[in-house]
């Protein structure tokens, strides 16, 4: 029973660390295939630079009222509706003809993208000690860029193949599977055997500092 309660924690945050990934890796593809946008919607590097800039302006302004919201509501079904949400985008981002519909794809995108980094702090702040919130979001930081590095590479492949709406058809489904994992493994906090476990655990470490 301790062993599974020990292993929760970690299970929780892996599902929002995959969420994190897959919003950096949205963050940086958009350089990837600015050159293929400016092909399919007869736009030049201005025009594409507004459309893969429009994520970016969602995100950011998104970030306080996600957090607001997750205080409020809770990680789980903020976490699970950022991932369906951000699916839609990219399904109408990938299946877009026309500029406009590109625009509301990726504002879709920035929105549900802006509660995954939040939601993962929370989480940590509720499933572990004080004492390893600091290397939580360290681990975080660094797998996050990390991971999207190498993703990007695999992404220049795949646009090379199979074109640029298939690889944002793709990844739709992941963040369709995100959304349902987070909503299978995530739980807002712990219960009341579990927080008088966490709080052992806080008073071990101060002891041990």
């Amino acid at each position: 029973m301790k062993s599974k309660s020990t292993l929760l924690p970690w299970l929780i945050w892996a599902a929002s660390a995959i969420f994190v990934l897959f919003q950096f890796f949205i963050q940086l593809s958009s350089g990837i295939i600015v050159d293929d946008l400016m092909h399919s919607f007869s736009i030049n590097a201005l025009g594409a630079g507004i459309l893969a800039s429009t994520y970016y302006y969602v995100y950011v302004t998104l970030q306080t009222p996600a957090g607001m919201l997750i205080d409020r509501y809770g990680p789980r079904i903020l976490l699970t509706g950022g991932g369906l949400v951000c699916a839609l985008g990219c399904w109408i981002f990938a299946s877009s003809q026309q500029l406009t519909w590109a625009e509301i794809g990726r504002v879709f995108m920035g929105a549900g993208s802006s509660f995954a980094f939040v939601g993962s702090m929370y989480l940590i702040s509720q499933w572990f000690v004080p004492s390893k919130f600091a290397m939580m979001v360290g681990i975080a930081e660094t797998i996050g860029p990390a991971g999207t590095i190498v993703g990007n590479i695999f992404l220049a492949t795949l646009l090379h193949s199979y074109g640029w709406r298939q690889c944002m058809f793709g990844a739709a489904m992941i963040a369709l599977l995100i959304g349902f994992l987070c909503w299978l493994i995530i739980r807002d906090k712990p219960d009341h055997a579990q927080s008088e476990m966490l709080v052992t655990d806080t008073h071990f470490a101060e002891h041990v500092i």
